[in-house]
């Protein structure tokens, strides 16, 4: 390693350090503000010395960095794409503030300025006036709030959507649904700073973080892979790059691990996906993926820019030259449809095969700049009509691997209950027939989550209920989201605890 690619290094840690120990200094300031607040009331000038320190930090911070991004869920917290590293003394706070934004289903803050004592008080002020939200309102809700009180320069993000603080999702399964919460969020932070890395060069230090991100989800893909499949229902249209991205990844894996790709070949290919639509960066379109007023370049030249962001890396391993091919093939077909336009006399690598897979699927499955999520049946109903676009055999493992009725799916029942598909059935036979969280009854109405298996039969040895129809998303209503549900506690139905009465006809 030359002396100076080393200064950039060490120049980097040193500034991550920074940076973790003012996130550190707000986080728990933050946490502290919050529990004094509901002590003495937000104009007592008892309390301005909690709002005067938590000040100070949130404007350090800022002075720092400029603008930057609070995000977090359960108990893994962010600064932009750094993770605060809590001692014991901290983790209360960080799980405590979490707790907090998590009952508003909010998941951070986004600060744009510096804040004043009395800015400070009305951001209080806003998170009290809601103690508790809806899904649906969250962040909207919020913001409007901060907006009537002239604070536009701090918004509220959306959360990543859990309530794994009721009491559990299925007792053995809830270390690895928290797991891989916390691998999700890893991959979605690392991504969007790397988005909004500014100027052509992505410091060393951001795609190391890449890298780390993605071993812990081949790490998760081993141990757990069908909270793999979990995660990759989480949606957010707000951020639909860097989540698109990372769902592209988790599909990625997912597939790759269903042909029985080695770890190296799965850690390749999470980094060829979550790299394959990395030269939109270039492009400068925003977190939505829309391009900015009066640009003339075309989104179809996104693969060509990613080949550009891969070949930043100085040496050309075969790891990288794996990217390459991925970043820049993705988007065609293996029939020689699509753009840009293929090399001529070379077969499509098997990893842009999997990649433009997971692609296509997240993208019809996901509310996104100009359309609209379809159903997942419907999304497999396109993918069949494409079929000359994809490999034929990658596409029927694919099927395989997500089932008649993918994880995420949301279905009604021939009993007229509304729920989502939580596990698929572990007898080939009953591929029909898969496990779901019930989360409305008969009359639309919202439960907390039951969990059924569509295999149960009754006494004279018949079925219970079949899947009568797969809905959009929207069909959910105030339920909450598909990846609410599945990460919601819920209990199983048994003998001695049958389906609620509000379940049967």
């Amino acid at each position: 390693m030359s002396k100076d690619v080393h200064g950039r290094n060490q120049a980097s840690l040193m500034e991550e350090a920074v940076v973790h120990s003012l996130g550190k200094d707000l986080v728990s300031r933050m946490a502290m503000l919050l529990k004094t607040v509901r002590i003495h009331s937000i104009n007592n000038s008892a309390l301005q010395y909690s709002v005067k320190i938590f000040m100070n930090a949130a404007n350090s911070l800022y002075s720092h960095l400029g603008d930057f991004t609070l995000r977090g869920d359960i108990d893994s917290v962010f600064i932009d794409d750094i993770r605060i590293r809590a001692e014991p003394i901290l983790w209360d706070n960080i799980v405590q503030l979490l707790k907090e934004l998590g009952k508003r289903q909010v998941g951070g803050l986004v600060f744009q300025g510096p804040m004043t004592p009395p800015q400070v008080r009305s951001l209080l002020g806003v998170i009290l006036d809601h103690p508790e939200l809806l899904p649906s309102e969250g962040a909207t809700v919020l913001n409007e709030a901060l907006a009537a009180k002239g604070l536009g320069h701090v918004r509220f993000i959306s959360r990543l959507a859990l309530v794994t603080d009721t009491p559990q999702i299925i007792t053995e399964e809830e270390a690895k649904a928290k797991l891989s919460v916390r691998v999700y969020a890893e991959l979605l932070a690392t991504t969007h700073a790397y988005h909004e890395v500014v100027g052509q060069t992505v410091p060393q230090i951001v795609r190391g973080r890449l890298l780390q991100a993605v071993q812990s989800a081949v790490d998760l893909m081993h141990d757990a892979p069908e909270w793999v499949m979990s995660a990759a229902t989480f949606r957010d249209n707000t951020e639909y790059r860097a989540v698109h991205s990372v769902n592209m990844c988790l599909l990625s894996l997912a597939l790759g691990h269903r042909i029985e790709l080695g770890r190296k070949a799965l850690l390749n290919l999470g980094l060829a996906a979550l790299y394959a639509d990395s030269g939109m960066r270039r492009m400068g379109l925003d977190a939505e993926g829309k391009p900015p007023p009066g640009a003339t370049e075309s989104v179809n030249r996104h693969p060509l820019h990613s080949v550009k962001e891969v070949l930043q890396t100085p040496a050309l391993t075969r790891a990288q030259r794996d990217r390459i091919l991925v970043a820049y093939e993705h988007h065609t077909g293996v029939n020689g449809t699509g753009w840009p336009k293929r090399i001529a006399g070379k077969p499509k690598h098997l990893f842009a095969m999997i990649v433009s897979l997971a692609d296509r699927y997240d993208e019809l499955t996901s509310d996104r700049p100009g359309g609209y999520a379809t159903s997942t049946s419907e999304a497999l109903e396109t993918l069949t009509k494409e079929a000359p676009f994809h490999d034929s055999r990658l596409l029927s493992i694919f099927f395989h691997m997500l089932g008649p009725f993918p994880i995420g799916s949301v279905v009604e029942l021939s009993t007229a209950e509304i729920g989502v598909v939580f596990r698929q059935s572990t007898d080939a036979r009953f591929r029909h027939r898969p496990v779901v969280k019930l989360a409305q009854n008969v009359k639309g109405v919202a439960v907390d989550p039951v969990i059924f298996d569509l295999t149960a039969c009754d006494s004279h040895g018949s079925f219970l209920a079949h899947v009568h129809r797969v809905l959009t998303p929207g069909a959910l209503g105030e339920s909450g989201s598909v990846s609410q549900i599945l990460y919601a506690s819920a209990d199983a139905e048994t003998e001695e605890a049958p389906r609620p009465k509000w379940n049967q006809r």
